[in-house]
């Protein structure tokens, strides 16, 4: 379904993108951004911001995030 795919495209973007990732902590936004770019070029649908910060703060555990970022270590 059309849930499941948004949610297997924002982890394949989170997989392509770990290195950038891993180089320092970044807000939601940050993440955000680089899934719009990522994904322009790569999917046809685009999440909402709303969506991809509820589905990020589910996914990612409370440990890992400091000051509204996620933790590099995270990935």
């Amino acid at each position: 379904n059309n849930l499941t795919s948004k949610n297997n495209d924002i982890d394949k973007f989170l997989l392509n993108n770990k290195e950038k990732l891993k180089e320092k902590n970044h807000n939601l936004l940050e993440i955000y951004k680089l899934y719009c770019g990522y994904a322009g070029t790569n999917y046809t649908n685009i999440v909402s911001k709303k969506y991809f910060e509820k589905y990020m703060s589910q996914k990612i555990p409370k440990g890992y995030v400091k000051n509204n970022k996620v933790l590099k270590e995270y990935w």
